[in-house]
């Protein structure tokens, strides 16, 4: 059976499946250093200068930028949007758990290039060996850093917005409408900023189980139903948005989100909603790490 995009299923689980070992071997490799680190910080020898354990332990820690650690959190990447590509998927938790290991790299680098810029010149002298370890460390953090651009840039989906919205014209108001889907059970409230973020981010069970209640940003009562095995909006016409404005307010005064602005238009709910989906994905105390690598 082919995947939404009209991939075999078997390639896009193959593809997705590499994704998954490399990243997870990155994931090790980032460990395996922080091991490293934290050991290193614990066998201070007396006779060693101040500045050569500082040194020595940062780049135990860098160790989790080093060649190899850049090599998986690459690799990591180009296979995780070559799986978004062929899936239309939002990606999930591996989407983020990539982005973490690019974060993660980057840090790396960092630690070691101060690392080893204390080894060799604060003992040692070495300022050729200064340069090279310095160099590394920036090279790769352009490379991370262009790694990470290209995972919010790339890894999007390839739906057209006559594929995922029914009617028979799209003007430029609709395809930028911001969506918002109601939990009809709990009352919980998700903020999409395009149908086609809405059609990747939501499950096709979801709407196949009517489980949410669709609207736009101006009070528009939208319809959602499955075709061909990816999900399909319809806008109605209909204007409800005193329903709608209803459920924003319930909903961030239960969960105390932070409105700023007009807080009497539904559009004004969209980022701050946005922002609370993507830190419930992280373990509280990763959250600043989800704000570090939030798009």
């Amino acid at each position: 059976m082919p995947s939404s995009a009209g991939t075999p299923s078997r390639d896009v689980a193959v593809v997705r499946g590499l994704a998954i070992a490399v990243v997870a071997a990155g994931w090790l490799h980032v460990v395996g250093a922080v091991i490293d680190g934290i050991g290193a910080a614990g066998s201070r020898f007396e006779e060693a200068p101040s500045g050569l354990h500082v040194g020595l332990t940062l780049s135990a820690f860098g160790l989790a930028g080093d060649a190899g650690g850049l090599l998986f959190a690459l690799t990591a990447t180009a296979l995780v949007v070559w799986w978004l590509r062929m899936d239309d998927t939002d990606g999930g938790w591996l989407r983020l758990a990539t982005a973490a290991l690019l974060v993660a790299t980057g840090i790396g680098l960092v630690l070691g290039g101060i690392g080893s810029g204390l080894v060799n010149t604060d003992v040692q002298f070495l300022w050729e060996r200064f340069f090279t370890s310095v160099g590394f460390a920036l090279a790769g953090l352009v490379v991370v850093i262009a790694a990470f651009v290209a995972l919010r840039v790339l890894a999007v989906s390839s739906y057209d917005i006559d594929d995922v919205v029914d009617v028979e014209e799209v003007d430029g108001e609709a395809i930028d409408a911001v969506v918002f889907a109601v939990d009809r059970g709990n009352g919980d409230v998700r903020a999409f900023f395009s149908y086609a973020e809405a059609a990747r981010r939501i499950h096709v069970y979801s709407v196949e189980e009517q489980e949410y209640a669709f609207f736009t940003d101006t009070g528009e009562v939208v319809e959602a139903s499955v075709r061909d095995e990816h999900i399909v909006f319809r806008p109605t016409g209909r204007q409800a948005q005193d329903e709608l404005m209803a459920h924003l307010r319930g909903f961030v005064q239960r969960r105390g989100i932070d409105v700023a602005g007009e807080a009497d238009k539904p559009w004004a709910y969209a980022a701050p909603i946005s922002q609370w989906q993507w830190l419930q994905l992280w373990p509280g105390w990763m959250r600043w790490m989800g704000r570090l690598v939030r798009w």
